[in-house]
């Protein structure tokens, strides 16, 4: 909208805006605004009623005038308005000059501050009560602006209140005026800005403002400026600033009148809620309850909440309220004592299990047994056996247990010792025995080693589902997989839980499901152990742990690490778990593309160099075989092939990049950042293609 376009007669209105209905008509709707269209063909074609049935107040209109207005002067200025809307005979009556005083009487009722000089009296009362959008008519919108005096709702506001500078460049301004009102300060001169925002502030970079008084203002600006009359913009820039800074004045006095509202407000519901607390209470005294009855409000918990939604409401008893809420109140006082008698056991039976606790250590020492023993059950585990749980629960009992009890249990509690670590070695055996079956290992010999059990074995590898625990670098990483007795360690460490019988966290007991054998890690270990020319059936686990790092892995082109025996399984186990992944990608990409069909995969070649099935190819090296840097036989090739490589770079420039043959069915390694070097060695080493410049998944390039 161009300035020069714009009416003379814009001069000559130097302070007041325009009025609210020609400011609302240039305002915009918002993207989720009310229909104008459906809002108004209510008004257009109202709903008649064919029967009308007179009121109390039908004969209202009779009265003689005085007394109407005498009588409308006792209202609130909302209910005068609501009075004002009922026909067009009451609106000439209260919209007229002659009904000044009676607006003004009903102002002073609400103690709201005086009417601004350029606004009348109904429209005052209608920026203040009124709770529609000026622009689309949406209802109960709380928010407004006391400085534009205007109300929105939030999406006429987001398109009506934009920054200055915005709305300047729509105006096609010329430069040096865009300029001078932004760095001059002489727009916050011209127009209030949305709330917190005046005259008196020093930057308007932040400040929103409302579209058509800027517009009008700085069109007037701009006429003035052009031509040449500086008094007359002295005058025009004068007054603004007068009128906006009244504007800022009222829009304090508007503030503190609706805090000291809104505090009376809460003072009277407040004043209502204790009337009802107090009129409850007095009944359920009379009905025979005490005060320990009634649920504690200052505890949080689900009756309480309950309880406090009953008695907290801002409205005054009466029978039939009562009526209504009274067998509730009586089901959550019922279930409130249910709570106190529960709470009350719990504390007996955390007393004693406290004391169990001490007695349990105190034999464990007798018998020279450590709690760091894996194989000895905790006091819940015991707790488990019925002779050592009728001792916990006995609620009828004393508080505290008496040590003849104790005794009485001393020669069962070595049997219970016995049969817990039993369990325990036959749990472990079984889970073990159970991957073999599923790996279909066929055992071939019937030695001791295996009579003992599968849970000593070198290829017994043991996790704890969902455990997982710091190391010396402060990562958070899985549970590694170790054997029976490492893991049965972290789990007597980690095995804690919220005890609902005593009502307080303890270690929980010890089941079958606690711990697994990692099959996979048993199908690497078995064809390692056979490598090495060990007997895989009777070869223990503490056998090869105590050999230390002295490993090495044969099937790597290049030895950069040297293993320890579960480290070398860990090692073979996670490249398996890769082959795995990587078919179930292939057979999910063949039902569903995973990256869509532009990004099939071309390549289906996903070839693993551990593959422990292999027997034609070494998978260990012994200690005293190798040293760090070792090359493989895998590794001579991909030397070779790099060398005649040459200066060739195959791949576009890159700083980081992923191989795209794993990106397109989402492979483990999908998203693994490599240089160019190592995503050539990848293609070769785990695709057996020569790398071409497609297969760079690029994540940034080179600049």
């Amino acid at each position: 909208m161009s300035p020069s376009k714009m009416s003379n007669t814009h001069v000559m209105r130097s302070k007041a805006p325009l009025p609210l209905h020609k400011r609302i008509a240039m305002a915009k709707l918002g993207k989720h605004a009310l229909d104008k269209t459906r809002r108004l063909d209510r008004f257009e074609n109202p709903h008649v009623r064919k029967t009308i049935r007179l009121g109390k107040l039908s004969k209202f209109l009779s009265l003689p005038l005085d007394i109407v207005l005498e009588v409308a002067s006792f209202l609130q200025p909302l209910d005068l308005l609501h009075l004002s809307r009922t026909n067009t005979q009451l609106r000439s009556i209260f919209m007229s000059k002659t009904s000044k005083y009676v607006w003004k009487r009903t102002r002073e009722v609400m103690n709201l501050p005086s009417c601004p000089e350029d606004v009348c009296e109904p429209e005052y009362a209608s920026f203040v009560f009124d709770k529609d959008c000026h622009v689309c008519g949406a209802s109960n919108i709380d928010a407004w602006s006391f400085s534009t005096r205007i109300r929105l709702c939030k999406s006429c506001r987001n398109v009506n209140f934009l920054p200055a500078k915005k709305i300047l460049e729509v105006m096609d301004l010329p430069r040096s005026e865009m300029v001078e009102l932004l760095e001059d300060n002489v727009m916050i001169n011209l127009v209030c800005a949305y709330e917190g925002y005046g005259f008196e502030d020093d930057d308007i970079e932040d400040a929103t403002f409302f579209v058509p008084d800027v517009v009008e203002m700085v069109g007037r600006y701009s006429i003035l400026l052009r031509s040449g009359s500086e008094e007359r913009l002295s005058n025009f820039l004068e007054n603004r600033q007068d009128a906006c800074s009244s504007q800022c004045d009222d829009k304090y006095l508007l503030r503190v009148w609706e805090h000291n509202v809104r505090a009376r407000r809460q003072e009277k519901l407040s004043a209502a809620r204790e009337r009802r607390r107090e009129s409850i209470i007095a009944k359920l005294h009379e009905l025979g309850y005490s005060n320990d009855d009634l649920p504690d409000e200052m505890t949080i918990s689900g009756v309480s909440l309950r309880w406090a939604d009953l008695l907290d409401v801002p409205h005054d008893l009466n029978p039939r309220i009562w009526k209504s809420i009274r067998p509730r109140l009586e089901a959550m006082i019922e279930e409130y004592r249910g709570q106190l008698a529960l709470r009350s056991l719990q504390r007996k039976r955390a007393k004693r299990w406290d004391q169990l606790q001490v007695l349990y250590d105190k034999v464990l020492g007798l018998v020279n047994m450590s709690e760091n023993d894996v194989l000895i059950p905790s006091l819940q585990d015991v707790l488990q056996y019925p002779s050592f749980k009728e001792l916990l629960e006995g609620d009828d009992k004393e508080d505290d247990i008496v040590k003849s009890e104790w005794e009485a249990l001393l020669p069962t509690l070595a049997i219970v010792l016995l049969l817990h670590q039993q369990k325990i070695i036959d749990t472990a055996n079984n889970v073990v025995s159970k991957a073999l079956e599923e790996l279909k290992v066929v055992q071939t010999t019937t030695s001791d080693a295996v009579v003992l059990g599968h849970c000593a074995r070198a290829y017994a590898v043991y996790v704890i589902p969902g455990i997982s625990y710091f190391e010396d670098d402060d990562e958070v990483i899985s549970l590694r997989e170790g054997p029976m007795g490492n893991v049965l360690a972290e789990l007597k460490r980690s095995n804690y839980g919220y005890n609902k019988y005593v009502g307080k966290r303890t270690r929980t007991a010890l089941k079958e499901k606690s711990f697994r054998c990692s099959k996979i890690h048993v199908r690497a270990a078995i064809p390692l152990l056979k490598d090495m020319g060990f007997d895989w059936e009777s070869t223990s686990i503490s056998q090869m742990v105590d050999m230390g790092e002295c490993f090495g892995c044969a099937r790597c082109p290049v030895v950069t690490k040297i293993f320890t025996w579960l480290g070398l399984i860990r090692h073979f186990a996670e490249e398996l778990k890769w082959k795995k992944n990587a078919d179930k990608m292939l057979s999910r990409q063949a039902k569903h593309p995973i990256r869509g069909k532009t990004k099939q995969p071309y390549c289906l070649d996903f070839v693993i160099d551990h593959d422990v099935d292999d027997k034609d190819r070494p998978l260990v090296l012994m200690p005293g075989t190798f040293e760090l840097g070792h090359l493989n036989s895998l590794g001579e090739k991909l030397v070779a092939a790099e060398v005649a490589d040459g200066s060739d770079p195959i791949f576009r420039p890159f700083d980081s990049a992923s191989c795209e043959i794993c990106w397109r069915i989402d492979s483990d390694d999908a998203l693994t950042v490599i240089s160019p070097f190592d995503l050539k060695r990848h293609i070769r080493r785990y695709h057996a293609k020569e790398p071409q410049a497609r297969d760079a998944h690029i994540l940034k390039r080179t600049h």
